[in-house]
């Protein structure tokens, strides 16, 4: 072959392949129909779960979700980025973009906070981290 067809002859290991093919009686050498894409961890139910442990506790880490759901770490990071949209920030996973309405109100919130510290900046830490356990007085 490689005198008939110079650099354009396959390699003996494809010419067996198909020999052994031919013996096989097969007429074809094209691969057979797959079923498809194998099963992933990337589920609705999966995904539904790590949105609603999400919702009872945001603070919640990758290796936490992984040990409850029993899937690969990777495919958390997946579920958590790509399919519910979640950033990690500042230890709270977050959406990744808000919509008008959340940011008008965000920008309400703070702009009312801003006052309240203008108004009374003794005050403004306290009555703002009420619920806060690990409050410092020194800040």
């Amino acid at each position: 072959m490689v005198a008939t067809l110079g650099d354009d002859a396959p390699a003996l290991s494809a010419v067996q392949k198909w020999a052994a093919e031919f013996r096989r009686e097969r007429d074809n050498l094209e691969d057979d129909p797959r079923s498809g894409r194998p099963a992933t961890a990337t589920t609705e139910k999966n995904i539904d779960c790590v949105h609603n442990m999400l919702m009872d506790d945001r603070q919640l880490t990758m290796n936490q979700i992984v040990n409850v759901i029993n899937i690969t770490c990777e495919k958390v990071k997946n579920i958590l980025n790509n399919e519910l949209g979640k950033t990690k920030v500042s230890a709270w996973w977050v959406p990744r973009l808000l919509i008008r309405n959340q940011k008008c109100t965000s920008l309400i919130t703070s702009q009312r906070n801003l006052i309240s510290l203008k108004a009374a900046p003794a005050d403004f830490l306290e009555s703002f981290l009420s619920q806060d356990d690990c409050f410092d007085s020194s800040l």
